[in-house]
């Protein structure tokens, strides 16, 4: 099974709507057991039978057998590619070849790329990238566009603007938002959506007199992340340079779960809900603190779900009342509010802040009242 394209062949019965594309897995080093999501790295035997929206397979890999030598350096290794790569490739480009498309990834630090997303971060305006669009018989320029291409004006290729990733030679009859999922699974497009594209609450009247909220009425809600150029996985990997070597929550882990690196000791912060955590310890799941501390941040319930969510608040520790116990009762002073819960605030002073940041109970460092 050294043999990528032979690990990939064993992936026939994989089931059509698991959360990672088999491509991806099989590139990772792992082959299908053929028993419900289970899979196998071919060199260290390491096993993984569970998979979520926004897993990268190669951090997970690394996450679950740090010390495979496939996860630490593949080219080293009697590993077969489908397609010789180098050792940088994994992260930044690479191109894959199936019966239809040829799928290729374009590194998010060309300045073309950087340039175009700016331009195209707008659906309408990655609809008029389609003018000279040779296909229209084939596949609509709307449905291009939705799906979060533009047109590259070269015969029929088009380029994600999260992703980067291009796709060409399509046919009647593909449709782009399958296509786009079936071969960059890993696209945060799933989870930053533009701002004429989404529904906003500005624009929804409700009947009057109702008391049931948008989530009663089953109807979900989002907004667009506080750090947009954070948005996808590499734009968020970029950020750890310095990042410190002994603490175990390695850059990808904390990069897939959202997180990009605030550039002083171990800080980082969610790119969407802009909520920050600190104070790593070894046996700390970053998926697990970043719902525990904000569970009301819309990329952890788009990827991991309410249901993971709710169980993460249960496990968390109820904060020390203590702390607040020398909460100001002098109106002048200026005041922050800070969510300490989810159904509950508290006002206290910067004082009160800086003393609840320092108590060895929280390790968590709330940005909420930034936001």
């Amino acid at each position: 099974m050294n043999i990528e394209e032979n690990r990939l062949q064993t992936f026939t019965d994989w089931p059509a709507n698991a959360a990672v594309d088999a491509a991806r897995i099989a590139k990772a080093g792992f082959y299908y057991s053929g028993y419900g999501l289970e899979v196998q790295c071919f060199l260290c035997g390491v096993k993984i039978s569970d998979w979520n929206y926004g897993d990268q397979a190669i951090v997970r890999h690394r996450l679950a057998e740090p010390n495979c030598s496939f996860v630490q350096n593949p080219s080293s290794t009697c590993n077969i590619p489908l397609i010789p790569i180098n050792n940088n490739e994994l992260a930044s480009s690479s191109t894959e070849i199936s019966q239809n498309n040829i799928i290729e990834y374009q590194s998010i630090n060309s300045c073309q790329y950087k340039e175009s997303r700016k331009k195209y971060r707008i659906m309408s305006h990655r609809l008029q990238s389609f003018t000279n669009w040779p296909l229209s018989s084939i596949v609509l320029p709307e449905n291009l566009a939705k799906a979060g291409f533009y047109y590259l004006q070269h015969d029929d290729e088009v380029q994600c603007i999260y992703c980067g990733g291009i796709l060409k030679k399509w046919e009647l009859g593909d449709d782009p938002n399958k296509k786009h999922r079936k071969y960059f699974p890993n696209c945060n497009f799933y989870v930053y959506q533009d701002k004429d594209d989404n529904l906003y609450l500005s624009n929804v009247k409700l009947i009057s007199g109702t008391t049931s909220n948008l989530s009663d009425l089953g109807i979900q809600t989002h907004t667009t992340p506080k750090k947009q150029d954070c948005a996808t996985y590499e734009g968020r990997l970029h950020t750890f340079n310095g990042w410190p070597k002994n603490i175990k929550q390695t850059p990808e882990i904390l990069a897939s779960a959202g997180f990009y690196y605030d550039g002083y000791s171990d800080h980082v912060r969610c790119f969407h809900c802009d909520g920050g955590l600190r104070n790593w310890e070894t046996t700390d799941d970053v998926w697990i603190e970043h719902a525990k501390w904000f569970p009301k941040c819309e990329f952890v319930n788009l990827v991991r779900g309410q249901e993971f969510i709710k169980q993460c608040i249960n496990n968390r520790p109820p904060l020390d009342q203590s702390i607040f116990e020398d909460v100001t009762k002098d109106q002048n002073i200026d005041k922050i509010e800070m969510s300490c819960t989810s159904s509950s605030s508290l006002e206290i002073t910067e004082t009160t802040l800086k003393k609840l940041l320092e108590s060895p109970l929280v390790t968590v460092m709330y940005y909420i009242f930034c936001i």
